[in-house]
């Protein structure tokens, strides 16, 4: 029986090597500045987060999420996210916020835990727009611990209010401040 030579046998299991597809890798992503979820240039990672990365948005940052959007999780170290058009975020993951704000319309969904534990403020408000306001909804674990977090409005009369649902348990502690303000008006 004829032996293949060593080359070639190695250069064939080279090339269907190089043919399997590579398994895609989670990225860390930092918002950076202003503009679109949706636009690559945005993020230190050079790609549009997906439901496998880890994204960070920073103090000062203000990002606006116009279409169905994933993350792996989510960090709010300032900065706001304007959910446009009733879009959905959906956070496979936990969600950390030191400070930042929820706004527009649209709804944020945390599949993993909620933490709120610095001296930071959080807002989920309808920031005075007329029109569909934004919903957060915790479906893990949550702790708040420090800080403020207000869910509100801005008295514009807007009969959307914002909602925060919370549907596993959530702890606040004693100092921490937690309120819903309904429209004024």
């Amino acid at each position: 029986m004829p032996r293949l030579p060593i080359a070639f046998a190695t250069s064939v299991l080279t090339a269907l090597f190089l043919c399997l597809p590579s398994a895609a890798s989670a990225a860390a992503c930092d918002f950076t500045g202003t503009g679109s979820w949706h636009s690559s240039g945005n993020w230190s990672c050079a790609v549009v987060p997906d439901g496998d990365d880890s994204v960070t948005i920073g103090s000062g940052d203000a990002v606006t999420v116009g279409a169905a959007a994933s993350a792996a999780s989510l960090s709010m170290n300032g900065g706001t996210i304007t959910l446009s058009g009733e879009s959905t975020l959906a956070v496979a993951g936990a969600m950390s916020v030191n400070a930042g704000t929820l706004a527009g319309a649209g709804t944020v969904t945390v599949g993993g835990a909620f933490s709120k534990t610095s001296d930071g403020a959080f807002a989920v408000t309808n920031d005075g727009a007329a029109g569909p306001s934004p919903d957060l909804g915790l479906n893990g674990a949550g702790t708040f611990s420090g800080g403020s977090m207000c869910v509100a409005d801005n008295g514009d009369g807007n009969p959307d209010l914002p909602n925060l649902y919370i549907n596993s348990t959530f702890t606040i502690a004693v100092g921490a401040g937690m309120m819903k303000t309904p429209s004024v008006g």
